[in-house]
């Protein structure tokens, strides 16, 4: 627990959460804002059927001085004129009946842009000071954000709802929408506070609600300040020291500080990120052609060991990589015109299949220097591959044969599931209809390399072609962009979802966040990622360096990312944290 001076034990309970120089950098602040705040129910102190007494006072009505008083009136005349210019007098203390109905506070947050950064922090301060004030009258306490689609309301002060808190970053001002939506959420006899800014007051007042406005102080020179106002009253805050306030708005209980690998690592800044089939993996290229493997912890305190290099023989390049199970993983190597496969394991790697390439049905090779991204490999089976090159080409290797062909329109095999490969084609029914569907495909010989054997997705609903395309973590779930368009479709099962993303944005990929299907999305300035829905816009990495690559996984919620400046790192949704950070070393 942590230690706080006696003057500040009220606070102490909401506090002590929090490792130590946050607790007592948040202590200062919850000192100045309680004063603004007052007592829950005070405006019924003096309301009420009179009941006696309760106690002494230092103010009050002559009426109601102490008999001992007027005694030292009549013993000692100029002591008792001190005691009175001194405000020493005693005075009784008035008691009234209390309301016997439950009292209730709910406090709503603005996470919208203007309150992002450093108001957050009078934020956290206002929630500790609130929270022990509601508990102080054993009164019922909730907040929410005001943004939130969900009107999660939260009941108490602990790490897993300020995290959330802290996660719940939203790009668009608090609408009427809102604020209409929490009314039949919020409890009809609770004091409703609003945190946020000044333009939020019209509506405080005609909702009968208090506000806390908070505002930055910009002044050239001056340190940085916070300027919090309750009604007619304002006090100024100082921010704590900047790595202090940093970690506060971060990471303050230092969940997502993953553990790093000092081990050295060369990467290719060209190089994408692709994810294994089981997300306990993330391949990368490194130099000279070769290929990376990081192994992702299964927590944010899990331990991380060095990544793995695979250095292909010869002037090879890794084009493809994939794994049957959690132990056996293969590359492919493509050299000039030959194709080989590898077997990789901790002993090292050994050569399966090493065989030219010999296309058929008209297709060229593609050179190794026009490869530019790490393929999905796709294993069927023990000796049954299948990868697709990037003009298009799909490469089968089986049995130390190859054979490639060119996919139909549309053709985009994705990965191995349970025995089939998931991919997107155009099929022809029997009135003569094309209609691009997700199929779930398996290898027959008898038939040609894929034949679909169920139908996932339907995508007739999205137009006739399909742009840029991602998968989900379940069968059922893809993502796809309409060509030379901003707008994106999310499909689950027979359900979709349209969303506009804004110009300038990446999208790298399709999660279920908390069973709801959203982006990835990388921002215009590549310094933020944030999961997007047609509802919510909600950042989970950012970065002080602009990313040159990030993905996401399509077995998991965790998204791969690296930076300029040699910062590669994954995060997880699952946890709202990193679960792996490694600093590399990028090819010349």
């Amino acid at each position: 627990m942590t230690s706080l001076p006696r003057t500040l034990a009220p606070w102490a309970k909401q506090l002590e959460i929090f490792p130590e120089p946050i607790a007592m950098a948040l202590r200062d602040l919850a000192s100045r804002l309680a004063g603004l705040l007052g007592t829950l129910g005070a405006h019924a102190a003096g309301e009420g059927t009179f009941d006696g007494f309760d106690g002494l006072t230092r103010r009050g009505s002559y009426e109601r001085l102490l008999l001992t008083e007027w005694f030292l009136q009549d013993e000692l005349p100029e002591e008792f004129i001190r005691r009175a210019i001194s405000g020493e007098h005693a005075f009784l203390k008035r008691a009234y009946r209390q309301p016997t109905e439950t009292l209730r506070s709910c406090v709503l947050l603005d996470a919208g842009p203007e309150q992002l950064g450093a108001p957050r922090i009078a934020h956290l301060a206002a929630l500790v000071v609130l929270a022990q004030r509601a508990e102080a009258r054993e009164a019922e306490w909730t907040w929410g954000i005001l943004q939130d689609g969900a009107h999660k309301l939260h009941t108490k002060v602990h790490a897993a709802s300020i995290t959330e808190f802290l996660l719940a970053r939203s790009t668009r001002p608090v609408s009427e929408h809102d604020f209409e939506a929490w009314r039949s959420i919020v409890h009809p006899g609770s004091e409703l506070w609003f945190v946020g800014g000044e333009r939020l007051e019209a509506e405080a007042e005609r909702r009968k609600a208090s506000l806390l406005a908070v505002s930055e102080l910009l002044e050239p020179g001056a340190p940085a300040a916070l300027r919090v106002r309750v009604r007619a009253r304002t006090v100024t805050l100082e921010l704590p020291p900047a790595p202090i306030a940093t970690r506060l708005l971060r990471d303050p209980f230092e969940v997502g500080v993953a553990p790093r690998t000092s081990a050295k690592v060369v990467l290719d800044p060209r190089s994408n990120l692709l994810f294994s089939v089981d997300a306990r993996l993330l391949y990368a290229r490194g130099a000279a052609g070769s290929l990376l493997t990081f192994r992702i912890p299964n927590s944010p305190h899990g331990t991380v060991g060095p990544p793995t290099a695979f250095a292909p023989p010869g002037q090879g390049v890794v084009v493809a990589v994939g794994q049957l199970d959690a132990k056996k993983r293969f590359a492919v190597v493509q050299e000039d015109e030959r194709v080989m496969l590898h077997y990789l394991s901790r002993r090292g790697a050994q050569s399966l299949a090493a065989q030219p390439h010999e296309p058929v049905r008209g297709c060229e090779p593609t050179p190794v220097r026009e490869v530019q991204a790490l393929q999905p490999l796709g294993v069927l089976s023990q000796g049954t591959y299948f990868f697709l090159q990037v003009d298009g080409t799909l490469v089968e290797l089986r049995e130390r044969q190859l054979r490639s062909w060119p996919t139909r329109a549309g053709g985009r095999p994705s990965r191995a599931v349970q025995g089939g490969l998931m991919y997107i084609d155009e099929v022809e029914y029997p009135v003569g209809v094309t209609t691009p569907r997700l199929m779930w495909a398996k290898h027959d010989t008898a038939s040609g390399p894929l034949v679909a054997v169920s139908e996932r997705v339907d995508l007739s609903g999205i137009g006739d072609e399909i742009g840029h395309l991602f998968f989900g973590a379940t069968h059922d779930l893809v993502a796809c962009a309409e060509p030379e368009s901003t707008r994106w479709t999310i499909l689950k099962k027979k359900n979709s979802v349209s969303v506009c993303v804004p110009q300038g944005s990446e999208v790298v990929g399709v999660i279920e966040d908390r069973v709801r299907p959203r982006l990835v999305v990388l921002d215009e300035t590549r310094t933020r990622i944030a999961l997007m829905d047609h509802e919510s816009n909600e950042i989970v990495v950012t970065t002080t360096s602009p990313i040159l690559r990030a993905a996401a996984s399509d077995a998991s919620s965790d998204i791969g990312y690296f930076t300029r400046d040699g910062q590669l790192g994954v995060h997880s949704c699952r946890y709202g944290a990193a679960v792996l950070r490694v600093s590399v070393e990028m090819v010349p």
